[in-house]
């Protein structure tokens, strides 16, 4: 069970990663990368 989920939590941190690294330039053609950010502590 804890390989998993550091597994999931690794691959969640990448995602938000890229979301992260993406919102600037995709920020006016959509608003969730944006939001996502502004929604992470």
């Amino acid at each position: 069970m804890a390989p998993i989920y550091l597994l999931l939590v690794a691959k969640l941190r990448k995602i938000v990663g890229v979301f992260a690294f993406q919102a600037p330039v995709t920020k006016p053609l959509n608003p969730f990368p944006a939001t996502l950010r502004r929604g992470q502590p």
